[in-house]
C-alpha cells in the first residue's frame, strides 16, 4: 500500500488539474481570437489589393486606349506624308525630264 499511497501524492489533484485545464483553455481562447483578427486582416488586406488591382486594370485600359488612338492617327499621318513624297517625287521627275530636253 505504500507504493500505492506515494503514487497517488505523486499525482495532481483535481484543483491543480482544473487550473491547468482552465489556462489552457484561456490559451486556447487568446488563440482563436488571434485567429479571427488575423482573417479578418487578411479578408481587408485582400480587399485593398484587389481594388488596387482594379485601379491598375483600368489605367492600362485606359492607357492602351490612348496608345491604340495615337497610333491610328500616326499611321494616317504617315499615308498622307508618303503620298506626299510620292508626289514631290513624281514632279521632280517631270521637271527633270524637262530639263534635260532644254
Amino acid at each position: 500500500m505504500r507504493g500505492a499511497a506515494a503514487a497517488c501524492k505523486n499525482q495532481p489533484s483535481l484543483k491543480e488539474l482544473m487550473g491547468t485545464l482552465q489556462r489552457k483553455q484561456d490559451l486556447i481562447n487568446r488563440l482563436e481570437t488571434q485567429l479571427a483578427k488575423q482573417k479578418q486582416l487578411r479578408i481587408e488586406e485582400l480587399k485593398i489589393v484587389q481594388e488596387k488591382a482594379a485601379k491598375i486594370k483600368e489605367w492600362v485600359t485606359f492607357k492602351l486606349r490612348e496608345l491604340e488612338l495615337e497610333n491610328y492617327h500616326l499611321k494616317n499621318c504617315n499615308q498622307r506624308l508618303t503620298e506626299q513624297i510620292e508626289a514631290l517625287q513624281d514632279t521632280l521627275q517631270v521637271i527633270t525630264e524637262l530639263w534635260e530636253t532644254f
